[in-house]
């Protein structure tokens, strides 16, 4: 009789499917934390426009510097793209822009899953309030940060000039 040395495929079938299996469960276990981590991203972003936004404020006596020509509705992606309001300073932009690609957008100029508001009701006007949402990765909800101050978890999507 002949001596056979190796695995029968029946034994290497078994050990790639638990090697599988293990893949997976370690796969679903990391999303997670992953997404956990998009939200940590997405809440540091919107934490430093408030201090942005003060400097804006006092740079420009007010969140828009008079000359802004458009109004957009509350709680658009069109608003965080409106000329000479505190949403078009570059560093504001730029965490708009991260917050928005956190959030699985594009991260463009215009954001696609950040959506801004202020109280530009008729142009041209001085803004005296903005509030900005964006919705979270790992929970159902949105993040939302104001002029008032306000940085929360909502569950309703932004409508007004204040985080509901």
């Amino acid at each position: 009789m002949k001596k056979s040395s190796g695995f029968t495929i029946l034994e290497l079938l078994v050990v790639i499917t638990i090697i599988g299996v293990l893949t997976a469960i370690v796969l679903a276990a990391l999303s997670t934390p992953r997404n956990k981590s998009k939200d940590a991203a997405i809440k540091a972003d919107f934490a430093n426009i408030r201090p942005q936004s003060t400097l804006y404020y006092d740079n420009n006596t007010g969140y828009s510097t008079g000359a802004t020509t458009i109004a957009a509705s509350a709680g658009t992606s069109a608003a965080c793209a409106i000329a000479n309001t505190v949403f078009a300073d570059p560093n504001i932009t730029g965490q708009i822009s991260g917050a928005d690609k956190a959030a699985g957008g594009t991260g463009a100029s215009t954001p696609t899953k950040v959506v801004c508001s202020n109280d530009l009701a008729t142009a041209p006007a001085k803004v005296s309030v903005w509030a900005i949402q964006v919705p979270l990765v790992s929970v159902t909800g949105y993040w939302c940060v104001d002029s008032t101050g306000a940085a929360r978890a909502e569950t309703v999507a932004l409508a007004t000039t204040n985080c509901p």
